[in-house]
């Protein structure tokens, strides 16, 4: 049973990160940039994980940077290549982002329960100030367009 998941979960994955690699080249596409091999999105997509890992609130700067600098990797100037990654990045983020709300919809989980645990986790650090109830808060909305990603795997 764990060998058939384990292998449904490896071609899942594959098709998604196809289907990241397929829409990079649409981006490309759409700014009239030339893509010059079929490596060239996964090069750009394996930047961009890169900058991933560099923990910044919403991933602005090391996913700009990353994108950037795979882009001029390809002779692409650093105006068209940082405008690309600007839109790139609403983009992935507004679509990830609806896509976390109808997940969450499905699974009947709602604002006010994330809310409810907000408070919760605020409690027990004893912060009271609605300061750090909108840090926290906002801290926790970013992590809702990554919830989808669970169904991949299950």
């Amino acid at each position: 049973m764990w060998r058939i998941r384990k292998q449904k979960n490896f071609r899942l994955s594959f098709i998604f990160w196809g289907l990241v690699a397929t829409s990079i080249s649409i981006f490309l596409k759409a700014f009239g940039i030339a893509i010059v091999s079929v490596t060239m999105p996964f090069f750009i997509l394996l930047a961009q994980i890169v900058g991933f890992l560099i923990p910044t609130p919403g991933y602005i700067g090391p996913f700009h940077a990353a994108t950037v600098m795979a882009l001029s990797f390809y002779g692409v100037s650093g105006e068209l290549a940082l405008s690309v990654a600007i839109i790139m990045h609403a983009m992935m983020f507004v679509t990830n982002t609806m896509l976390g709300f109808i997940y969450l919809w499905f699974e009947n989980i709602n604002l006010t329960t994330i809310t409810r645990e907000v408070k919760l986790d605020l409690l027990k650090t004893n912060y009271n100030s609605e300061k750090y109830f909108l840090m926290t808060y906002f801290q926790y909305l970013p992590y809702l367009r990554h919830i989808y990603f669970s169904v991949i795997y299950y």
